[in-house]
């Protein structure tokens, strides 16, 4: 009988404090931030090893894929634009022509 308050009143205490505390989907998720900074490993720094002409040549590199890229992005779209254009320019030849014939009419 005893047991069985004291489980009730675990229960009420439990239910005081979900209903005060703020509502979380994490709440039965554990922080990800330690308690016991002596127990955690810190990551040491790496030493720089890459020297400024590779850094150069890495950046050179990035620079001539992306011009690449772009020009190859620019010839397709030319592709596209240019034939598309031709036919627009026709048809509003045509157009004209047409309007003009009826005007003669």
């Amino acid at each position: 009988m005893e047991e069985m308050k004291q489980d009730i009143t675990r229960i009420q205490t439990q239910r005081a404090a979900e209903a005060t505390a703020p509502a979380s989907i994490d709440i039965h998720h554990p922080t990800s931030i330690d308690d016991d900074p002596q127990l955690s490993h810190p990551m040491k720094s790496q030493p720089d090893f890459h020297i400024r002409a590779e850094i150069d040549q890495l950046v050179e590199g990035i620079y001539k894929t992306l011009e690449t890229s772009e020009e190859r992005l620019d010839r397709r779209c030319d592709d596209i634009y240019f034939p598309m254009d031709l036919k627009i320019s026709s048809l509003t030849s045509k157009i004209e022509a047409i309007q003009r014939d009826i005007l003669e009419i």
